[in-house]
């Protein structure tokens, strides 16, 4: 078969920050092997991150929620193999686990490829979804490897011929329709169009991750005269942007947004400031596309190292000695690195660089 007309399969089921880190790898392929076909197989909840990716010619999607509460059940089974026999059809000469688990481990085995790439530390048997195994260049947690790199390594590694070494990783994401613009053009027409915008995106899913509020509380009365101030996020997160705002009339997005109007959202920040979540990792691939927002990530319990977006401002500046532990708590209740990073020392950075573009 012509090199240039390789079929490539990827498997990467989500969440929407892994699924931004591995973009770059469809990016890479496409790059190389402009007349590949390129598929990948998502869960069906977060198929809405692929579409319209030049790069990905089509999108599998698959029930994982409903998968992973009945695996040994017959009818979940005959789905399984129903699926894998949908994927053989396609003569697949190479297929990349870039998730590592059972759930991933599934596909690859009933996906028929002939080739079939894994990393040999993968978890839950995961490597016996492959018979070409990667010796991955760091061991877990990798406290001082890009997480980005090391799925474009996997690749890279993988015996595949042509591929660039010195590749810089680019995202892709969907773009928004007429109807999502201007419902984000309505929700922010109140902001002053003579200051710049910053997202404030405060809560993620692990409480080890979260800056301490009073940090956040000073941040805002630090910016909020200079800059409009907007903040993103779930309804779930408007307990604390309450306690951060203290009875401020803020434009608050939280809750508002569906995916699609979430990254509608960032393309209209200047700077976008979260935790290690998925916002930064949507302003860092919105970044790809139109050079901007800025991105400034906080981290507390997880690695600046690992999983800091390219570019990005990132706090602490050192680390501490117990950090990053990768930890969901903190094994010494004192979660330390929550505190670690000020207020002051985060806005020094965020106002210099605002005021320098």
């Amino acid at each position: 078969m012509d090199k240039k007309h390789e079929r490539f399969l990827i498997v990467r089921l989500g969440a929407i920050g892994d699924l931004i880190h591995t973009l770059p790898c469809a990016d890479l392929l496409r790059k190389t092997y402009n007349k590949a076909r390129i598929d990948w197989v998502v869960d069906e909840k977060n198929a809405k991150m692929l579409a319209g990716n030049p790069n990905i010619d089509n999108v599998y999607t698959v029930p994982l929620k409903k998968w992973q509460s009945s695996w040994l059940k017959l009818e979940t089974i005959k789905e399984i193999l129903e699926f894998g026999k949908k994927l053989k059809k396609n003569n697949y000469t190479w297929a990349f686990d870039l998730h590592g688990m059972f759930k991933s481990l599934v596909i690859m085995l009933f996906c028929g490829a002939k080739n079939r790439v894994v990393y040999t530390d993968y978890r839950e048997f995961a490597t016996l979804g492959g018979n070409v195994f990667v010796k991955p260049k760091a061991k877990r947690p990798y406290r001082n490897y890009s997480i980005i790199q090391r799925y474009l390594d996997l690749i890279q590694n993988s015996g595949l011929e042509y591929l660039d070494e010195n590749y810089e990783p680019k995202s892709f994401l969907p773009p928004a329709s007429k109807r999502i613009q201007e419902k984000i053009t309505k929700a922010l027409k109140d902001l002053d169009s003579n200051k710049k915008t910053i997202i404030f995106a405060p809560k993620t899913t692990w409480d080890n991750k979260h800056w301490d509020k009073n940090e956040w509380k000073k941040l805002y009365q630090y910016l909020k005269n200079d800059y409009n101030i907007v903040f993103s996020g779930v309804m779930a997160d408007l307990e604390l942007i309450g306690e951060i705002i203290e009875g401020d009339k803020a434009c608050v997005m939280a809750g508002k947004t569906n995916l699609e109007e979430y990254i509608e959202l960032i393309r209209r920040a200047d700077l976008v400031i979260s935790p290690d979540s998925s916002a930064s990792h949507i302003a860092w691939a919105v970044q790809n596309e139109e050079k901007k927002p800025q991105v400034a990530t906080i981290f507390c319990a997880t690695s600046k190292h690992t999983f800091s977006t390219p570019n990005a401002l990132t706090f602490p500046k050192e680390d501490q000695v117990c950090t990053p532990c990768h930890k969901r708590k903190c094994k010494f209740k004192h979660q330390n690195c929550t505190k670690q990073t000020t207020a002051k020392e985060v806005y020094d950075a965020i106002d210099e660089v605002l005021t320098k573009n």
